[in-house]
């Protein structure tokens, strides 16, 4: 299953339950200011924008192996996701969250400035094989 590009952006969202959805389209949540909480276990690619400017998202739950640039871009209140089978981060994907924790064994590529203004305190990628530069 698919959640197509800005399909409920801007709405107001308290809660996602998405098991089936695979993946997330551009802009599809973006700017729901009330959204808390996303459980979405089975999405695997999470396009640009996807949960831009979520200002009251704080818990995620997913295991992605994409999250494309902005995906989390000003989700102020996030600060943990499980990032574990992630092999790609686009640039800027958790600009100014909370975010705390980068344990992505199997990331290979990993977007400039995807982790700029956030609590990021410990970096675990042995795998990594490019950082884009500014």
């Amino acid at each position: 299953q698919i959640i197509p590009d800005k399909t409920f952006c801007n709405m107001n969202i308290l809660v996602l339950n998405l098991e089936k959805a695979e993946q997330i389209g551009k802009s599809a949540f973006c700017d729901c200011m009330l959204l808390q909480k996303a459980k979405m276990q089975n999405a695997k690619v999470i396009f640009q924008k996807a949960f831009f400017n979520c200002k009251s998202l704080a818990e995620v739950d997913c295991a992605p192996t994409a999250v494309h640039q902005e995906a989390f871009a000003e989700c102020v209140c996030l600060k943990a996701i499980d990032l574990a089978n992630a092999q790609f981060i686009g640039h800027k994907a958790f600009l100014r969250t909370k975010v705390e924790r980068l344990d992505c064994k199997l990331l290979q590529n990993l977007g400039q400035a995807a982790f700029q203004q956030t609590n990021l305190t410990t970096v675990n990628i042995p795998l990594i094989k490019e950082v884009e530069q500014y």
